[in-house]
C-alpha cells in the first residue's frame, strides 16, 4: 500500500535538490483517490490478465512454430514465444491521473 512520506525523507528531499527532480511525486488528493479504488481496480483487472495469460500459454504450447534458423531459437519445434497481454489505460483529468497511478502500480507490482 501507500504510506505517508516520513519527516526524515522530507528533510532529505529538501536538503538534496536533485532528489526533487528524480523521485516521482503525487498530489495527496490524487493518491488518496487512487488508494480508495486500488483494491477494486486490482480485483477487476487480475481475472482478465489471468485469462489472457492462460490463452497465451495455450497458444504458445499448441501452435506450431517454425524457426527460420533451426537450432538457434532456443525453442523446440512446437513452441512459440509467449505473447504477454497488453493493457491500455486512458483517462481525462482526474481519470488520467488515476490511470497514470494504476499504470505505475501495475508495472511495479
Amino acid at each position: 500500500g501507500f504510506s505517508a512520506v516520513s519527516s526524515s525523507a522530507k528533510a532529505a528531499i529538501r536538503a538534496t535538490p536533485f532528489m526533487r527532480h528524480n523521485l516521482p511525486f503525487v498530489h495527496e488528493g490524487f493518491l488518496h483517490s487512487y488508494s480508495n479504488i486500488r483494491k477494486q481496480l486490482w480485483l477487476s483487472i487480475l481475472p482478465i490478465l489471468q485469462r489472457q495469460l492462460s490463452k497465451s500459454l495455450m497458444l504458445a504450447m499448441t501452435t506450431p512454430h517454425s524457426s527460420s534458423i533451426q537450432g538457434n531459437s532456443g525453442m523446440g519445434d512446437n513452441e512459440r514465444p509467449l505473447a504477454l497481454p497488453k493493457i491500455y489505460i486512458t483517462g481525462h483529468s482526474l481519470g488520467g491521473s488515476l490511470g497514470q497511478l494504476l499504470a505505475m502500480d501495475l508495472a511495479s507490482n
